[in-house]
């Protein structure tokens, strides 16, 4: 008998637009972090879906949900880029319940590849090696333009930063110097607590020895 295959909860979404904005495009700090794009899904790559039963759910396991990653293209003709997109699925077997049933199995989660994401932040030495690579970067006469952490791979191995991205790359020819600000727009810290009413305060932000928060 063929295997089954896995249920698909998200959509394909092809050719639907996906904005991403700044929430105060009057403040220059702001909007050179948080730039207004438009980005449309070109193909849905796959979908897991994390199946969790009401016997396993009273055991503590759960909640259910599903993670999809897609293709996404900047407008219509620019570079490609990658999303993940996480959605809680009702238990399995209570698709078809009462929809205050399903609302009741409703609650806060937070997705592993998210906390890996932070706890990669709250690396000092992380910083300090990104330090490194994008000022080497500078001095061979080259700047990323639309930085963000999806251009930054760590070598686990080599215990090393690789900064990637250059195809909206500027040739530059001014010395190069170095800004703290940089940790902010590539997501290695978080925003001064002045933005906070633009990004809400989360209850488990940590701050290390220097003052950066994450």
């Amino acid at each position: 008998m063929p295997e089954r295959e896995p249920r698909q909860f998200l959509p394909q979404m092809i050719g639907e637009g996906i904005i991403t904005y700044c929430p105060d495009s009057d403040d220059p700090v702001l909007s050179s972090f948080y730039k207004a794009r438009q980005w449309v899904i070109v193909e849905k790559l796959d979908e897991d879906p994390y199946t969790v039963t009401p016997e396993d759910s009273d055991q503590g396991m759960g909640p259910a949900f599903t993670t999809g990653k897609f293709l996404c293209r900047r407008g219509q003709h620019g570079y490609h880029a990658f999303i993940h997109i996480y959605k809680q699925i009702p238990l399995d077997g209570t698709e078809f319940n009462r929809s205050e049933d399903r609302e009741n199995q409703a609650s806060d989660m937070s997705p592993v590849e998210l906390n890996a994401l932070k706890k990669f932040t709250e690396n000092e030495t992380i910083r300090e090696k990104f330090r490194v690579a994008y000022m080497e970067i500078l001095r061979l006469g080259y700047q990323p333009l639309e930085p963000s952490s999806l251009q930054l791979i760590y070598e686990r191995e080599e215990d090393d930063i690789t900064i990637t991205g250059f195809d909206t790359a500027m040739k530059i020819d001014e010395e190069p110097y170095w800004t703290d600000n940089n940790f902010v727009i590539y997501n290695l810290v978080l925003l001064p607590s002045k933005y906070e009413k633009y990004v809400p305060k989360k209850k488990d932000i940590k701050t290390d020895k220097n003052g950066w928060r994450w």
